[in-house]
Formats: C-alpha cells, structure tokens, sequence
C-alpha cells in the first residue's frame, strides 16, 4: 500500500453497511432495506472486500471508493483511521482483530518479513568471516548498531532478540 489511504465513510455507515466477524476476520454486506432491491439481493451476506491486491491485502468499493479492508475493520472496530496498520502476524490477509494494530512507519518496517536475500532466516544476524556469526540492528535514522560475533547462531539470535526488547519491537503475538 503506498500513498495517503482513501478516507472512509464514518463508521456508523461502516455499521451499516457491513457485518464484521472477529474471529474469521471476515467482512460481509448485510441487508438493508433502503438499498434497491435488485442491488441488496444480489450481494447481502455475500463477502465484502473480498479482491485481493498484487501486496496480498483484501480491497474493494465501498460508496464508489477503494476501500482496504484491514482499515476497514479497524474503523468499525475503533472509529479511528491512523495512518498505517500493521498486521501482527505479517499476514496481510489475516484480518482478525487480535492481528491489527495502529502503527507507525517504525512500527511497520520493524515488523517485516526477512527480505529475500536474507540467507540465516532472521533478520539481523548473518553469516561473518572465519564462520562466526554476527548480530546487528537498526535503532532508527538509518543508524545500526553491532551487537557482536558469536560462535553459534543461537547465541547471535538471543542477542539480537534482546536488542529488539531493548530498543522497543513489538512483541509479536
């Protein structure tokens, strides 16, 4: 997702418009009798949202405007439209309300999957010289700090864990 988001309807309309189930993270149209006829029977109870983008979030229209899902829900949940959402869990189709939460860009960077190159499976920690491992993190303003060598991965994986706790990450669910 990039750019400023769409702003959504209120959430009373939201209300109105959708039914949310929590625990699948679902969204559907509901009934509305001063809807026309032909337009609420085609799609009431039917999933709403539904399309999935090429970035894996749930989209669609509501009142002639793209509308994101997870921003949806959060709206109905809470009446709130922060900037950025974040999924917990970093999958951005699971839109369960235990997996969304307000965030900042911080917040959203730090909580990213390993990027493709990352060949030790966690980020922060690769492979050094002479076959050690080494631990880094990034602590903001594009500033990392060392964290150290260490003979085993383990060691430089705890190490990097504290670092997180230490600087403040999300302690994910």
């Amino acid at each position: 997702m990039s750019g400023a988001p769409t702003p959504l309807p209120t959430r009373a309309r939201l209300l109105e418009l959708l039914e949310y189930d929590e625990e699948s993270g679902a969204l559907r149209w509901r009934y509305r009798p001063d809807a026309p006829k032909s337009r609420n029977a085609r799609w009431a109870g039917k999933p709403a949202l539904a399309c999935v983008n090429a970035d894996g979030y749930h989209h669609g229209t509501i009142e002639g405007r793209t509308a994101y899902a997870h921003r949806v829900i959060f709206k109905m949940m809470t009446g709130l439209e922060p900037p950025q959402i974040d999924h917990d869990d970093g999958d951005k189709g699971n839109n369960r309300w235990r997996n969304l939460f307000a965030a900042t860009a911080v917040d959203n960077a730090r909580n990213a999957k390993a990027r493709s190159t990352n060949r030790s499976g966690r980020t922060g920690v690769h492979r050094a010289k002479g076959g050690r491992w080494a631990a880094q993190i990034r602590t903001g303003r594009g500033k990392r700090r060392h964290l150290g060598t260490f003979s085993s991965f383990d060691d430089a994986v705890a190490a990097r864990v504290a670092a997180e706790a230490e600087i403040g990450f999300r302690v994910r669910a």
